[in-house]
């Protein structure tokens, strides 16, 4: 479903520019990836993917480190392991690189 999803929409992203390009290869991107940042404009799609949530900025400190890791299985306990029911597509746009991304429209399943 998300490989449909993401092929489908795919004419409607904009281009990357050489500089976006340049910090996703900072990366040290495999040969697929780089592949997958030419054709989709993300390294990070289809095969490579593996959802994430980010959650909070960078942290190094490992015993901070473990008390986000406890915070989150707190706040997620009622979900890890449990099958995910998905309902809808939400379509978002990020008006610019520094803006947060927005709901544009929300189409649950089985509406057109």
């Amino acid at each position: 479903m998300a490989s449909d999803c993401v092929r489908a929409v795919d004419g409607f992203r904009a281009h990357r520019t050489a500089k976006e390009l340049a910090l996703y290869r900072q990366a040290k991107l495999t040969v697929h990836q780089d592949q997958m940042l030419e054709n989709c404009g993300y390294p990070y799609i289809l095969e490579e993917f593996r959802f994430h949530i980010t959650l909070t900025g960078r942290i190094v400190d490992e015993p901070e480190r473990d008390l986000a890791m406890a915070a989150a299985a707190k706040q997620c306990k009622d979900f890890i392991g449990k099958p995910l029911v998905i309902n809808e597509v939400v379509i978002c746009r990020k008006p610019s690189p520094d803006q947060a991304m927005r709901v544009v429209r929300r189409v649950p399943f089985g509406r057109v």
